[in-house]
C-alpha cells in the first residue's frame, strides 16, 4: 500500500541515489558514501514508522 509519506521518502531516496551515483562518477567517494548512508537511513526510519503503525495507510481494505 502506498502512503503519502512513503511516496515522499521514495522520491528523497531516489534523489540521494542519483546524487550518490554522480558523486561516485566524480570520484568523490566520501560524498557518495554520505549520500548512500542518508538514503538508507531514511528508508530504515520509514520502515520502522510503517511497521509501528505511526504512519496511517490511505488505502485500507
Amino acid at each position: 500500500m502506498f502512503t503519502v509519506t512513503g511516496v515522499v521518502l521514495c522520491a528523497i531516496q531516489l534523489t540521494f541515489f542519483v546524487g550518490m551515483i554522480l558523486k561516485f562518477i566524480e570520484t568523490d567517494f566520501l560524498g557518495g558514501f554520505t549520500f548512500m548512508l542518508l538514503a538508507y537511513s531514511s528508508a530504515f526510519v520509514y520502515r520502522n514508522l510503517e511497521n509501528s503503525g505511526k504512519i496511517p495507510s490511505l488505502a485500507e481494505n
